[in-house]
Formats: C-alpha cells, structure tokens, sequence
C-alpha cells in the first residue's frame, strides 16, 4: 500500500474480521469451548489511518486497538470508492499509481494473467466450460505466446474440438500474421464456429470473414471477461455471442487514453463523453447493409494477399452493400490515406452503403490535419455517408460488430445505434 496518499482522501477501508468468542467462566464450567462467530462492532476498534515515511518510501499505515471481549484471528482490509468521487479523481488516483509503483513487465504480465483467470472463472459462473491453450500466459521478448507454427497448430485444434462453440484471442500482436500460413481456413470453413478479437486479430477475423464468408467478432479479447464487476460493453459482448443481444447503443463515456492495469480487474476508465459525428454535418444518418472492417493498420498489410477475399466478397453482396466499420491503432496522416485510396482504387468500395470509424488511438500529422478531413479527403466523393467517433476499437468500449452479418447503422445528436438483422 506504499505511496498511495491519494488513497486515504478519494476511498474509504472495509474491514472484514474473524474472531473467536471470549471463554467466560460459566461456558467452560458447562464444557462450552465451542468458537462463536463474533460480530465486533467498529466502535469496539481504535484505528487510525496515517501517511507514514519509512526508509523513504510513502506508505498508508494502519494502526489498531482491539477493546473487544474477543480475539481477532484474521484481518482483512479493502478500499472501496467514496460515493461522490468523481471520475477524474478516480483516474487521476490510478495514474498515480501507475507512475509511483513504476510496475514493470513481469508485473503487468501478471496482472493479465490474473485477469484472463477472473474471465474463466466469471464465464465458468455463467455455466460454460474455458479451456485454455498451453502457451496461454506465455510471452516472450516480442510479446509471442509462441512460434507461428505452435499458436496456428493450436487454433486448429480448437477449431476441430467439437466441444469448442466460441474461440478468444487472450490479445492482440504486432506477429499475429507468422501463424497465418498454418491456420487451416478450409477446415474452418467447414466447421464453422464463432472467432472473436480485435486490433491485431484482424488478422483472422478478415481473412475468416473474406475468404471462408463466415461471420466472425470484432471485439473485445477474453481479458474484458475478467472485470470485476462487469460493465455493460462486457454484458452485451457475450449476449450478441448467445444471440440474445441484438441492439447495442453507443455508451456514455469512453476511454481517451491508454491505462495500465493496477489490480488486474479495472473497467473502462470514464475519461470523456462519447459523442457520435456525422461526416457532412447531418442531422440523421442510417446505413442498412453487410458489415466488413476491422484495424486499418492490419488491413493495410492484407491487401492483396491469399488472406485477403474483399473483392469476391463485395462482389457476392453487392445487393445487400457494404458498411464499413474501421478504426486505427496508430496511422499517420499519410498512410491513412494512401492506405484508404489504395482500398478504393482496388474496388473495395464500390458496393459501399457507408462507413463508420471508430476512434482513433493514436494519429499524427504533420501538417495538423484533422482524422476526419484526412479520411474525407478519400472518402468525400463517394456518395454515402461517413460516420467518425464510434464506438468501435481501441478507446473502449466498443461494440462486438459481428463481421459479415446484416445490420443497420444510425447516429443521430451524438448517439448511435447498432441493431443486427
């Protein structure tokens, strides 16, 4: 609990006591040794709570005095947020958390892995079996749980496990690719299954989508499941999986910036006001049609390749048309859009019914060009509408847009709404 001195002003303490009753001299004249479970009263306890310098380093200390009849046996302290923290408090409080306990790789790994063991207890709560692959919580300098060939040998076994209904990327990975070449898409295809993840596993997902033509998720990696308690992005992601969830609107708040975890089971942060963006300014856009996206930056080094069925798959839905639904991890101005006219001059766009893009994580421009004026610079002769601050990707939360599927996409005053056929 060292250096937390914002603690002690934005959170309150839970205590949680165990105790043994008192032997008094008629209980054990009568042969009564029998432990009571004791309820201590919190004004039987002196305690105080103090910012304290030991050897130089900042810690919270607790100091208390048992004036109880009984004898406490074990002790257990949790911190819990004050009702009227506001939201930039809190994030100002983990930020600093973040910066004073100066956690290292080991340390974050180990809070990643103790999130993705909460996501399978919390869906084993729920009634459903986790299996987990070996390399699961392996990592190595690169960030790889393992060899291309090992991590595409493993999907594929996932995929023929006839007991295995739903497959989740544990995270993205600038390596996803090396295991492209020993993923057996044709036996995907004939055994279908549901496959979900975001950013990097665009790099399954589209291929999944283009060239089986098998829906797949673009959303939220199996550590999301670990949140304690869930939020409603969370709750929607598994319900659109059971099919029980088919309309999802826009949320209230998102995350403007990257945070590193503190206790493994944080939610989304609260950072800023979500606010959905008409690209000419109208007052209500409404897009019917196939959904097709994912990660710019994964697409980008698709195109053109065998893992790459855009054009049979426009093609072949021409009738429905296509909604985009893209976002970027961390593009430059000018490979946003080269990488944009490149899709177009390809044919991508042709049978498009609109475009929605999510926020972007991280952009650049050299000459201060604003995302939405780069992508317009692109997009802005076509005739159908572009949508820009969705909830889509890296800013969390996002929704789970299912890939490949009928929907109908609306934004009107700020908000959005994303209803499947």
């Amino acid at each position: 609990m060292k250096k937390l001195l914002s603690m002690v002003v934005i959170f309150c303490m839970v205590f949680i006591l165990g105790a043994c009753g008192s032997k008094e001299a008629g209980s054990e004249a009568n042969g009564n040794t029998e432990d009571e479970k004791a309820k201590i009263k919190i004004e039987e306890l002196n305690y105080q709570v103090n910012v304290e310098v030991d050897n130089g380093e900042r810690y919270v200390m607790m100091k208390l005095t048992n004036n109880s009849k009984y004898v406490i046996t074990n002790f257990e302290l949790t911190y819990k947020a004050k009702k009227d923290v506001t939201n930039e408090q809190k994030n100002k409080f983990y930020d600093e958390i973040q910066k004073n306990f100066k956690f290292n790789e080991e340390d974050v790994n180990e809070l990643k892995q103790k999130r993705v063991a909460n996501a399978t207890e919390q869906l084993k709560s729920k009634g459903y079996n986790v299996k987990l692959t070996d390399n699961v919580y392996k990592s190595d300098s690169r960030g790889c749980s393992s060899t291309g060939m090992e991590r595409g040998k493993q999907f594929n076994e996932l995929v023929s496990d006839k007991n295995v209904r739903a497959v989740f990327s544990a995270a993205g990975g600038d390596y996803l690719m090396e295991m492209l070449d020993y993923v057996d898409f044709e036996q995907f295809k004939n055994n279908p299954k549901w496959f979900q993840g975001f950013s990097d596993n665009t790099g399954l997902v589209y291929p999944i989508v283009t060239t089986c033509d098998v829906a797949a998720v673009y959303g939220c990696h199996i550590g999301d499941f670990g949140m304690n308690p869930w939020q409603k992005p969370v709750e929607n992601a598994l319900g659109v999986l059971e099919g029980k969830v088919k309309v999802q609107k826009s949320f209230d708040y998102y995350e403007s910036q990257r945070h590193e975890y503190v206790t493994g089971y944080e939610g989304y942060y609260n950072d800023e006001k979500v606010s959905w963006v008409n690209g000419r300014g109208e007052e209500k856009i409404e897009i019917s049609g196939r959904l097709l996206g994912g990660c710019l930056d994964v697409i980008a080094f698709l195109i053109g390749t065998k893992y790459d069925g855009t054009q049979q798959f426009v093609e072949k839905y021409k009738k429905d048309g296509i909604i985009w639904a893209l976002e970027s991890f961390n593009m430059e101005d000018v490979v946003l859009v080269t990488h944009l006219w490149q899709m177009k001059e390809r044919g991508y766009f042709k049978h498009a019914k609109g475009f929605v893009f999510g926020r972007p994580l991280m952009y650049n421009s050299w000459i201060e060009q604003p995302y939405k004026e780069a992508i317009m610079s692109i997009l802005g002769d076509l005739d159908v509408p572009v949508i820009f601050d969705a909830d889509i990707g890296h800013k969390g939360p996002q929704f789970s847009i299912i890939e490949g599927a009928l929907a109908k996409v609306s934004s009107t005053g700020g908000k959005g709404v994303l209803q499947y056929a």
